[in-house]
């Protein structure tokens, strides 16, 4: 495996894991927001909420997407350009949701937006080499030899006459007529 399949192999299913848990937030988030605006009758409110959850469920949903493809084009080695637009897509909506936090007078955190920047960097730093042909087909584990059970040694079956006397045999190790061997 090239060192350009191994990037994006292991970030693909960073980016599963990631998506997955983030939808799984999200799906959450949009719960808790219902029931507290059904408490608070707080709609206006409620509803930057709902979009905020909306942005973050469509980056869930893209990134686990986008890991699904990277584990793809791992395998066949195709489809890496469309592994660098879905990285290029995951990374785009980070920077969208850190400016709408910073809008909605959020603090800025570089720190956060660097580690969140850096799963789909290498991302597609990983499709890009695939891309540029550094890409090997992932070889099967051979499968182990199977031993084949030791046959007991066969032997020429017996002549059809006694080469000595010419007798006629039914198959004996030695002729009834001289005693020759005839095997």
């Amino acid at each position: 495996m090239s060192k350009g399949q191994k990037f994006l192999k292991v970030t693909s299913i960073l980016m599963i894991i990631g998506g997955a848990l983030a939808g799984v937030s999200c799906l959450l988030g949009i719960a808790g927001v219902a029931m507290l605006a059904s408490l608070a009758d707080g709609h206006a409110a409620a509803l930057m909420l709902y979009l905020a959850l909306a942005l973050a469920l469509a980056a869930a949903v893209a990134e686990f997407i986008a890991g699904l493809k990277g584990l793809k084009a791992c395998k066949t080695g195709g489809d890496a350009h469309k592994c660098v637009v879905w990285g290029a897509v995951v990374a785009g909506i980070t920077v969208v949701s850190s400016v709408m936090n910073v809008a909605g007078g959020g603090s800025v955190d570089a720190m956060s937006i660097l580690l969140s920047l850096v799963v789909p960097g290498l991302y597609i730093y990983g499709a890009m080499q695939v891309q540029k042909g550094d890409w090997q087909p992932q070889q099967p584990k051979p499968a182990q030899a199977v031993q084949q059970p030791i046959q007991p040694e066969q032997t020429a079956a017996a002549p059809a006459f006694c080469p000595s006397c010419g007798v006629k045999s039914s198959g004996e190790k030695f002729c009834q007529n001289c005693g020759a061997p005839l095997r």
